[in-house]
């Protein structure tokens, strides 16, 4: 079932970065000795023109105190221009997600690994549930047969089905080396947060599984670290990943459990947050943490289409600031991030026509 309205609220939617100089004034002369007026005087003499009328009589006195002949006022100091330097641009960055990925016995994981190795320009974020059923390393090993072609480029997020085997250890196992960088949150079992940088943009990952690492709720360990980071390395831009949406439609409806985590990033002026977890693609408007549609909210995005399986809309009820979705195509969520917006395009598998695409200005 695909649905896109004939208008969508929110950005274009194709469906829509001295120095003065101290000068220094020489101060004026205030007098001259009587020796420098004499010697000014004769200099008066020597200057004489040829045949002028001389007088042998004693010089008239000089004054002690002689007046120099004047050159004009002195010019006003000048300060050099102020220059600004003006911040080069920075480039545009592009990153694919989805989530929901990988199952020994399906194959939709391969239709979106295709996708993958078509951007190899892209970095790739995982939104959680990456190895199906329990996230063992048997079956990290599937999604290494397919997802594993961009390995070197992938940003791993949890799901609930990660932590079916005992401490995440597929998961915490097969990222190991991707998650290095970001120790020691990002490779705890009862962690497994963190944040980096990609052109202009911040990304945050963010561990919904809140029963394994001592809840979600405003004085949790992960909302303090949250706060603390959000407070630390503000960007104009920044998304969240989320594995469990906070609002979505079908058969996964709402998770309240995370409306903390939202509190924050909707404080933090955080553009978007992107979820897996419903296996569907949805598109919805802007929202308070509460949802209620606001501009200045947080767009939720749900892109549980990496390959496992398709859930239908009609297993729930369809949540009212809904944008666009779909729930019978595996694909991939292209962000064009930019300094200062992003845009949005839904690539499908082969053979699937459904897309959405759209662009919006950072808050």
């Amino acid at each position: 079932m695909t649905y896109h309205p004939s208008a969508l609220p929110g950005g274009r939617v194709v469906d829509d970065r001295r120095q003065g100089i101290r000068v220094s004034r020489s101060r004026g002369v205030a007098g001259l000795a009587p020796g420098v007026a004499i010697v000014l005087a004769l200099g008066a003499c020597a200057q004489t023109p040829t045949g002028a009328t001389t007088s042998s009589a004693a010089p008239a006195p000089v004054s002690a105190s002689p007046t120099l002949p004047s050159t004009g006022s002195a010019p006003a100091p000048t300060e050099a221009p102020v220059v600004t330097a003006t911040p080069s641009p920075i480039a545009d960055a592009v990153l694919l997600a989805a989530g929901d990925i990988a199952a020994c016995s399906k194959d939709g994981d391969s239709a979106t690994a295709a996708i993958l190795k078509q951007h190899p320009e892209a970095r790739v974020q995982t939104l959680g549930d990456n190895a199906y059923d329990k996230g063992t390393p048997r079956q990290f090993r599937c999604f290494d047969d397919t997802w594993g072609v961009a390995f070197d480029r992938l940003q791993p997020a949890l799901g609930g089905h990660d932590y079916m085997t005992a401490g995440g250890a597929g998961y915490f196992g097969y990222f190991a080396k991707r998650l290095a960088p970001f120790a020691p949150t990002a490779n705890e079992p009862t962690m497994g947060w963190y944040a980096y940088d990609l052109g202009a943009w911040r990304i945050i990952v963010l561990n919904s599984i809140c029963d394994r690492i001592g809840g979600c709720d405003a004085a949790s360990p992960e909302v303090a670290w949250l706060r603390t980071e959000l407070a630390q390395t503000p960007a104009r831009c920044s998304l969240a990943v989320i594995h469990n949406p906070r609002f979505s439609s079908g058969r996964k409806e709402n998770e309240p459990r995370v409306q903390p985590l939202w509190e924050e990033l909707q404080g933090a002026g955080v553009e978007m947050v992107l979820s897996g977890d419903n296996h569907t693609y949805e598109r919805l408007a802007p929202m308070t943490p509460s949802g209620q549609s606001d501009a200045s909210g947080i767009r939720q995005f749900v892109v549980g289409t990496g390959g496992r399986s398709h859930y239908s809309f009609s297993e729930g009820a369809i949540h009212p600031n809904t944008e666009v979705r779909d729930d019978q195509t595996f694909g991939v969520l292209k962000l064009t991030l930019s300094d200062g917006s992003y845009a949005w395009k839904f690539l499908p598998e082969a053979g699937k026509t459904f897309t959405d695409e759209g662009q919006q200005d950072c808050h």
